[in-house]
């Protein structure tokens, strides 16, 4: 066995802003979400053992691997060659796989975006993601307070988001004990790590659903209900191959995460939260 797969699961677990295993193991969830135990996960990282195909696709997800086709590629490769060895995987695996001839982080937009995201990453543990989606005030209060740099005191910020001050206020307690805000001595809040990408666990079942939409879709269509207005929408039904539509996605999602550009974290004259979507639904086999 070689150690080829060890090292892919390093350097991506890095990448995902994880700095140990540990970390990553334990902020996802532990055995309830990976289905194996810690010192198991460990034995993968030192490159004594591997993952079985079920543990393995439940890795890649949490490593948000999906979203990226070369990291992807190189992550199943790495696996392929710790399992199979070096000299089947030389002449029988790498000759079946066409590398790319471009990757899309060759593109400006495709690097721009990969650095945004890297340098500012935030990974949630499962805790502090259940607490912000428990209710609308805990999920606006965080919404708010991470995407601007300023100090909030309650009252200002219910009347912003059109809540109850004392359910605002409540929020802002529960995520401060959380670790996510702080209070200063004025009684004011705000987020230290505001403007960054905060990552919430996924559930090791999808690589591009996050747990639990319909809580945040319930909440986005209440908030543009009192304070909003709906922008833009642009559909097309169409007859693909599911295989072929796989290999889109990760286009796909680059092109939403592009948004992430043009964020600001300071009030500007025409400023808002906006929700960017894209979504794909496989309405019956044909």
């Amino acid at each position: 066995m070689t150690k080829d797969f060890a090292n892919a699961l390093i350097q991506f677990r890095r990448e995902a802003g994880y700095l140990s295993g540990y970390a990553f193991y334990h902020k996802n969830g532990a055995s309830k979400i990976f289905g194996f135990g810690y010192s198991q996960y460990k034995n993968f990282e030192r490159g004594t053992s591997l993952p079985r195909p079920k543990g393995l696709a439940i890795v890649a997800r949490l490593l948000l691997l999906g979203q990226e086709e070369n990291k992807l590629r190189q992550f199943l490769l790495a696996y392929l060659k710790s399992s199979w060895g070096e000299e089947t995987f030389r002449f029988l695996i790498a000759p079946s796989f066409v590398r790319p001839s471009e990757s899309r982080e060759k593109h400006p937009l495709g690097a721009a975006i990969k650095t945004l995201h890297e340098t500012r990453r935030v990974n949630l543990s499962v805790e502090q993601s259940k607490l912000i989606r428990a209710s609308p005030a805990n999920y606006w209060v965080f919404e708010t307070l991470t995407n601007d740099r300023r100090a909030w005191k309650a009252d200002e910020l219910a009347q912003l988001l059109g809540l109850g001050p004392a359910k605002t206020r409540q929020g802002l307690e529960r995520l401060t004990a959380a670790g996510i805000f702080k209070k200063n001595k004025d009684g004011s809040f705000e987020c230290p790590q505001a403007g960054a990408s905060f990552m919430h666990p996924r559930s090791g079942k999808e690589f591009y659903v996050p747990p639990d939409y319909q809580t945040y879709e319930k909440y986005w269509n209440n908030m543009q209900k009192k304070k909003g207005a709906f922008m833009f929408k642009r559909f097309a039904l169409t007859r693909v191959p599911e295989n072929a539509l796989l290999n889109y996605l990760p286009y796909l999602s680059q092109a939403i995460n592009g948004i992430g550009i043009y964020s600001v974290f300071d009030p500007a004259p025409d400023s808002a939260l906006f929700v960017v979507e894209g979504t794909v639904r496989k309405l019956c086999p044909f």
